[in-house]
């Protein structure tokens, strides 16, 4: 790497890009949610937020690798939390 050219993340703007992107798609989502809940219901746009963050999440694991092993006996009690930290949640 050519010590002359910098890159975003040497001068710190690429958290802050970040997190420009994420409050336009949470300011947008209001604008979004409103025409979509008029062809879905609220579960179905729950059950398509569930699943898209399932992807993304998905996505970011194989890009970063394994990341910390979980126990299988923890599996069960971790698909219970989840499911009331995002699905009843957003219900």
């Amino acid at each position: 790497m050519n010590p002359d050219r910098s890159s975003l993340k040497d001068h710190g703007v690429a958290p802050h890009l970040a997190l420009i992107a994420v409050q336009a798609m949470f300011g947008t989502w209001f604008v979004v949610g409103k025409v979509v809940l008029y062809a879905i219901s609220s579960t179905g746009l729950v059950a398509f937020r569930v699943a898209g963050a399932a992807i993304a999440l998905t996505l970011l694991q194989r890009r970063l690798g394994q990341l910390r092993v979980i126990p299988k006996r923890d599996l069960a009690w971790l698909t219970v939390c989840s499911m009331l930290g995002i699905a009843i949640n957003q219900l």
